[in-house]
């Protein structure tokens, strides 16, 4: 049985030679044409080939000074244009050259391109540039729970009585703290980084009470963000308003 090669070459006769002016790459249905041209440099001359692209949507052509890179570019475009793929064939060097970087930059990351230009799409949808897409990411990152030390908010407000007690305060103060603390914990048993302005003011907006115990409970709860933050348990910077 003989075996057909994946391309074939024609020309006006039917015969393979590179040296006829026009030459036909043929992928399945789709050929395409390289011509064979001379050009004189300084009184000498030199062949070219001039290979023919249609897939931008009119006549193009692309010259090579070596004949087999002007087939193997050929045969790429025909290869695409057979599947159906005439947006990636109608790239050109240059733009070719920086797919593959997007490529090799995407190999460290593991998505294929597809999916990482979906999510670049939606999120400067969202943000409304691009640029703006390494400070947003930091941001996240720096507030997620799972980037912070790992403690809940119990721990903190228990070591937070602590060092009030190490630095002499006085007894029916520390109890207090602890009387608009732990109920606020025991409704949060989550990391601090976690808990959110509305978190909050849905908290105090369920006591009971005068308006006076309501505000001594949020300084109380204000002290409880700022230790931590001093302590690196959130990020640094506005704190849910308490």
């Amino acid at each position: 049985m003989w075996l057909i090669p994946a391309y074939v070459l024609t020309t006006f006769g039917g015969m393979k030679h590179p040296k006829r002016r026009i030459e036909t790459v043929r992928v399945g249905n789709a050929a395409v044409k390289i011509y064979r041209r001379t050009r004189t440099v300084d009184g000498n001359q030199y062949p070219t080939f001039e290979v023919c692209d249609y897939t931008g949507g009119r006549r193009r052509l692309r010259s090579f000074a070596d004949h087999q890179a002007a087939q193997r570019e050929a045969r790429r475009i025909a290869g695409l244009l057979a599947k159906g793929d005439a947006v990636a064939a109608a790239l050109s060097g240059q733009e070719a050259a920086s797919f593959a970087r997007c490529l090799e930059l995407l190999r460290a990351v593991g998505d294929p391109p597809e999916l990482a230009c979906a999510r670049y799409a939606e999120a400067v949808g969202i943000l409304g540039n691009g640029s703006l897409l390494p400070p947003a990411a930091r941001f996240y990152v720096e507030r997620q729970p799972t980037t912070l030390p790992q403690i809940t908010r119990a721990e903190a407000a228990a070591e937070m009585i602590e060092m009030r007690r190490q630095a002499r305060a006085s007894g029916p103060y520390l109890t207090d703290l602890g009387c608009r603390i732990g109920p606020f914990t025991k409704a949060f048993p989550v990391h601090p980084a976690s808990v959110t302005t509305a978190d909050c003011q849905r908290y105090l907006d369920g006591l009971k009470g005068a308006s006076s115990t309501k505000n001594a409970t949020r300084q109380v709860l204000w002290r409880l963000f700022a230790h931590c933050e001093s302590r690196g348990y959130i990020p640094r910077g506005p704190k849910p308003d308490c």
